[in-house]
């Protein structure tokens, strides 16, 4: 893959990551060297680590200047290696650096615009926190690609029987460790199915923050079945020591936009619903925040299917 063709790539998916800033893409094992070192020594940190380029930091960590390989080349090609790096950086007043609350988009655009491999992150004071090549933001969408959007002819065929995406293992109902059938078109009594599901875990003695993520995730699909699929759905989990895989199935009119589904904010719920605090246009992504794996199949007119697996994380137990 060329350096344009991850830009391309990285542009079609800004909207998708606008809930990522700076600060979860960011490398932030850094290797930094001060104007006093010399460019032999950055010549040779560069060399070894295959890098292209070291920020320059102060005695108290601010960014002061950055070096790269163009830099070196000329200092090899002028006989001036053996001088100090603060003679021959880019200085702070000529760097494009990045914050740690700037967006996806944000970081996205400046690599587009300003055509850089590399950019600094620094805080308020000046401090340097955080490196971000493009690499560093395909890292960072592989991290965070859990959910798992299928587009292709798969989708009709994975909607038309109940086979978990994941493992293609058969969710079989009289095997499933809870069942509950969704059959209520009431907002207020949305979420029925997931109190039953918390008490069966409870029993169970998983840890409590594992049950509540689980909850969560489940209660959110279960409300976007009544909001949205006429009310009528199914709720299957399977448990095992240290796992449960959530299924919620509905046949109802299905999604017309995942991608946009998922956005933050971003809702379908009629007025009344929202009236009674619903439909905020969160479901999707809390679910996405809460399992460890997260997969949305839907289809116009023949429903949606929605797996999570959710792992005791460190921590849980």
């Amino acid at each position: 893959m060329s350096e344009l063709d991850i830009l391309n790539y990285l542009s079609e998916y800004k909207r998708i990551f606008s809930f990522m800033t700076a600060d979860e893409i960011m490398k932030k094992d850094l290797i930094t060297l001060t104007p006093e070192n010399k460019l032999s020594e950055a010549r040779v940190i560069m060399r070894d680590k295959r890098i292209s380029g070291i920020p320059i930091v102060d005695g108290e960590g601010k960014l002061v200047g950055l070096v790269s390989t163009e830099r070196i080349i000329r200092a090899l090609e002028e006989g001036v290696i053996n001088k100090k790096v603060g003679e021959y950086m880019t200085p702070l007043d000529k760097i494009i650096y990045l914050e740690p609350n700037d967006t996806f988009e944000k970081v996205v655009e400046t690599f587009e615009k300003y055509k850089y491999g590399r950019y600094p992150v620094i805080d308020k004071k000046g401090k340097l926190v955080g490196l971000i090549t493009k690499h560093d933001i395909l890292r960072a969408i592989l991290r965070r690609l859990h959910s798992i959007y299928i587009h292709d002819k798969r989708r009709e065929a994975f909607l038309s029987k109940e086979v978990s995406i994941l493992t293609g293992e058969e969710f079989i109902e009289n095997r499933a460790s809870f069942k509950y059938e969704i059959n209520t078109s009431s907002i207020m009594e949305a979420g029925e199915g997931t109190t039953f599901l918390k008490k069966v875990l409870e029993k169970r003695n998983y840890p409590k923050p594992f049950i509540r993520r689980v909850s969560v995730g489940t209660y959110e699909a279960e409300v976007n079945v009544v909001i949205h699929a006429g009310g009528k759905g199914l709720i299957l989990a399977f448990f095992d020591e240290n796992s449960v895989v959530v299924l919620v199935r509905d046949w109802g009119p299905g999604i017309e936009d995942v991608d946009l589904a998922m956005k933050e904010g971003y809702t379908t719920a009629p007025d009344y619903i929202r009236e009674f605090g619903f439909g905020a246009g969160m479901g999707l992504p809390n679910m996405r925040r809460v399992a460890d794996r997260l997969i949305i199949l839907s289809q116009v007119g023949k429903g949606t299917k929605v797996e999570m697996v959710f792992n005791i994380r460190e921590g849980e137990s």
